[in-house]
């Protein structure tokens, strides 16, 4: 933890006489020089912990007594003077009221890229909470971005995520050069580019002729331009000149290569001696290389300590990992365990794992030393990818069993009916891999595994990259045509990329990934016919696209496009994509002809219309303020998914933003009976608005039950459910109606829900949910149920996993907390009922799960405020921050939302609410922005 004292003034009350006083007073000062902020700092680190937050105070007021005698020495005044300060800010912190006094960021790459955003709008300097930054003051504002964001490079990637969340990185790439930006791209990034073979073969020359001299093959030696083409065709990272430890880094990078591909011989014990001896001596002509790392890294290397493991090949990065130095982002070890026990749980039915079984929680260690990505719960295709990367582990590892041919053929005969099962999964993707791991366990070879072919098509994870790199596409980059390969483009893309899935934050495969689509593309832009080019390259031949480049680019050309042709059809689209962007605007911004002719005459005009600006006054402006979160949740996505089979083209997601905005917006929504037009506009339709019409869409279109379950799965992909406790509610409503209600150990949040009739079969929905949110929090359960919910389940058993919560809960310190906690969680469901209240009597079955999700939503957009808002009640959410009115400007590309301010905008602003929002596809591909009327 990174500690900080502006200013620090000290004033000492001595009892004693004056040349006492005077030397006294010097001690302490030495002290608060040297010891005492290390001392408070250490302190700080142990009150803290974990705690990733950044508290900024303007000031802390602390006292202390202390009696100095001969017994107590330097080293312990200090630390009791620097305990006593941070027991002084830990209070500060705790009990703070004011604004003015405190500002919380959720972490250091929030702090960072606040203050680069009020920095580019020039409010930074007029906020005494950037204080810490004021050594940049005295720099022009392109120097101190560059600085502070350098310094800052552990937390650049989420930095520029945070920035495209905030609409500010256009702004930030149009102050820096591109030099600046080359450095944040290439030096804070870690980005490198495919090596130039010219600049490696020196050095893949230097790595065989000191395997000459140490006479280390294994075999013959074959040609050494043969070895030098095949190492190419792994697409080795570029050598680090600048320095002796990124020479020796690529020597050992070829020295694996080798060694993994079988040609190096394995040192015994008995050998290693003389093999040491004679490296020193070898290496004597070598002092160019960082000798002392060389040795360490090679000693493993050659004794087999340092194989790599064919689950993680070279060529799922295309760059070296531990050349860039960067860390995969880490894993929490309880989302993973789901998925790990599932995947054994698959095998096992099969009869595909060895005997005797290996135990689970050993097998997760392993695989979490991996370093997967995490899995994203919120997406069924890419929870699918992480599974089959946790099967492709299982496999390597050797868990599942060598079949003969008339074993597999039976596994086969079962396949189909065993994985039905999976359908939270894509099964189809989920029986090729299967099928895969069938042939795969027939031909595994024993130890040493082989590397990946470089044309064995790309990984799990490049193809989940690559996915999410074409979705970012189709959502629009304004990036520069011309000149493809400009920081400026790299760094756009990555930031869109961070900001969609925050996963790939530090993992050097997406800087690799990136910078080898701007490389390619550049290629094909610059030769004479890039269409041609193209189509050429789809068709493999990468000689005849390099011909038509100047020659002095052909050999690097090639490097970089072979990289893109075994990435196969997902690259190559991605390539299209690039080069059919037109010069001025990206074709991923148009809108096709027929994206708009099956649309709802209601809608089909806001999202196509080119009239000019129109002004709407409405009293529900404040609910354009949800709209951020909306595009964070993958409404669209979580809508496609749970949709149903209905007759015409319903417009299910304009319905179901009507039915949440009326939620949002309490009775302004309606207007004499009819929709109030700014909630109209939200939602992407036109005026008139059928009501009635657009309530049965949602009734008869979507499955509101498996709506409800994607959105607790993306919520618990964002860590907004977790814990291993699963609170039932079972209240009953004004109107006799009975509730049942889940819960997490969070008071504010409750998903699924729904209203019980009487041929609902209580004990079975409350199994579905309970297997849900197991799988969620890859935890056992202890359930927390009402006591008169008890009633309606005869056949519940009192376990240790079970507790009952009373309708009242007694006073007394001898409460259960958890009991306690439910009590307050149930109080707080039912004030949230009629806050969130639909402002018509809607009477049906959806009703109920509507306005859950509405308040789930709210919950979702309500975290990232500070300084205490996160966890405020629905009520006062909406009462403080939404419901306001105000006005709504549109034309053909853009809204602008004209509210009316409220006493805690700031907070909103910091949370960046109130930042520009890029083209959203709903509403006809226009910005949003935000004004405040004073």
């Amino acid at each position: 933890m990174d500690s900080h004292i502006g200013h620090m003034h000290c004033r000492y009350r001595v009892i004693g006489t004056h040349s006492a006083a005077a030397a006294t007073a010097d001690l302490l000062d030495r002290l608060a020089r040297d010891r005492v902020l290390q001392a408070w700092s250490d302190a700080l680190d142990q009150a803290l912990g974990d705690d990733q937050a950044v508290y900024v105070l303007r000031w802390v007021k602390a006292r202390m007594a202390v009696v100095l005698d001969d017994h107590l020495t330097d080293t312990q005044l200090a630390q009791r003077w620097g305990q006593n300060l941070a027991g002084a800010v830990m209070r500060a912190i705790a009990s703070s009221a004011s604004d003015s006094d405190l500002v919380r960021f959720a972490n250091q790459a929030d702090y960072v890229a606040s203050f680069v955003a009020d920095l580019l709008q020039g409010l930074a300097w007029q906020r005494w909470f950037y204080n810490p930054f004021a050594a940049l003051r005295s720099l022009d504002i392109a120097e101190a971005l560059r600085t502070v964001l350098l310094d800052n490079r552990d937390y650049l990637p989420v930095i520029l995520g945070a920035l495209h969340h905030r609409g500010m990185l256009g702004r930030l790439l149009a102050v820096l050069d591109d030099a600046n930006l080359q450095q944040l791209w290439s030096h804070g990034l870690g980005a490198v580019s495919i090596a130039e073979p010219a600049a490696l073969r020196p050095l893949f020359a230097a790595a065989l002729s000191l395997l000459d001299r140490l006479d280390l093959w294994a075999d013959a030696r074959p040609a050494s331009e043969a070895l030098f083409r095949e190492y190419l065709s792994t697409h080795p990272a570029p050598a680090d000149w600048r320095d002796r430890r990124g020479l020796a880094a690529a020597l050992l990078a070829a020295w694996r290569f080798l060694a993994l591909r079988g040609y190096l011989r394995q040192v015994d014990a008995v050998m290693s001696h003389d093999v040491a001896a004679n490296l020193d001596r070898a290496l004597a002509d070598f002092d160019w290389l960082d000798i002392a790392w060389f040795k360490d890294a090679v000693g493993d290397l050659l004794t087999g300590a340092a194989d790599q493991p064919a689950s993680m090949p070279q060529t799922d990065l295309l760059v070296d990992p531990q050349h860039l130095q960067v860390d995969t982002p880490a894993v929490e070890p309880e989302a993973m365990y789901p998925l790990v026990a599932y995947a054994l749980q698959l095998l096992d039915r099969l009869d595909l794992l060895v005997q005797p079984q290996p135990a689970s929680e050993t097998l997760l260690k392993d695989f979490m030393a991996t370093r997967p990505a995490p899995a994203d719960w919120r997406d069924r295709q890419r929870l699918t990818a992480a599974f089959i990367r946790i099967l492709d582990f299982l496999l390597q590892r050797g868990v599942i069993r060598r079949l003969d041919g008339a074993e597999r053929d039976a596994v086969r005969g079962r396949l189909e009916g065993v994985i039905a099962d999976y359908d939270w999964l894509d099964m189809t993707k989920l029986q090729v891999a299967l099928l895969e791991v069938l042939s795969d366990s027939q031909r595994r070879p024993a130890a040493p595994l082989p590397t990946r072919s470089a044309r064995s098509g790309p990984t799990p994870r490049q193809r989940d990259l690559l996915a999410e790199l074409a979705d970012v596409l189709r959502d629009g980059i304004p990036m520069n045509r011309s000149q493809p390969v400009l920081p400026a483009n790299a760094l756009l893309w990555y930031a869109a990329l961070i900001n969609h899935s925050p996963r790939w934050a530090g993992d050097p495969i997406a800087t690799g990934m990136i910078q080898r689509l701007l490389e390619a593309w550049n290629c094909l832009a610059r030769s004479h016919a890039p269409q041609a080019a193209l189509q050429r390259l789809q068709q493999g031949d990468i000689a005849g696209v390099a011909q038509t480049l100047p020659e002095r680019e052909r050999e690097a050309a090639g490097a970089t496009l072979d990289v893109l042709l075994h990435l196969g059809g997902l690259a190559l689209n991605l390539l299209a994509t690039l080069l059919n962007m037109q010069a001025d605007t990206p074709a991923i911004h148009r809108t096709s002809p027929r994206s708009t002719q099956n649309m709802p005459a209601a809608s089909r005009s806001l999202r196509s219309s080119v009239s000019p600006v129109a002004s709407i006054e409405t009293g529900c402006a404040g609910v354009f303020l949800l709209l951020r979160t909306l595009l964070d949740a993958r409404l669209t996505e979580l809508v496609a998914r749970a949709s149903l089979p209905h007759q015409g083209s319903p417009d299910r997601l304009g319905a179901l933003l009507v039915a949440l905005g009326l939620r949002w917006a309490g009775a302004p929504g309606l207007v004499d009976g009819q929709l109030d037009g700014g909630l109209a506009i939200l939602s992407g339709l036109d005026q008139p608005v059928d009501l009635a019409g657009l309530h049965e869409t949602l009734i008869q279109s979507l499955d509101d039950a498996l709506l409800q379950v994607e959105l607790l799965r993306l919520l618990a992909g964002q860590r907004l459910i977790r814990g291993p406790e699963l609170h039932l509610y079972y209240p009953m409503l004004p109107n006799g109606a009975r509730v049942l209600a889940a819960g997490s150990e969070a008071t504010g949040l409750w998903l699924p829900g729904k209203i019980i009739g009487a041929t609902d079969d209580i004990a079975q929905t409350i199994s579905d949910w309970q297997a849900v949110w197991a799988g969620l929090t890859g935890q056992p359960l202890t359930v927390i149920l009402d006591e008169t919910l008890l009633a309606a389940l005869p056949d519940v058993v009192r376990t240790a996993d079970l507790l009952i919560a009373p309708e009242t809960v007694p006073a007394g310190d001898g409460v259960d907390k958890k009991v306690s906690l439910h009590h307050a969680s149930r109080q707080a469901l039912l004030a949230m009922l009629p806050a969130l209240e639909a402002p018509w009597p809607d009477r049906s079955d959806a009703a109920l799960p509507i306005t859950l999700i509405a308040n789930a939503l709210l919950r979702a957009w309500a975290r990232w405020l500070q300084r205490g808002f996160a966890t405020s009640s629905a009520p006062y959410l909406l009462d403080n921050f939404i419901r306001r009115p105000g006005r709504v400007l549109m034309d053909a590309t853009s809204i602008t939302v004209e509210m009316e301010s409220r006493p805690f905008d700031v907070v909103i602003g910091m949370a960046g609410y109130t930042a520009d929002l890029e083209q959203i596809a709903w509403l006809g591909r226009r910005c949003v922005r935000f004004r405040l009327q004073r």
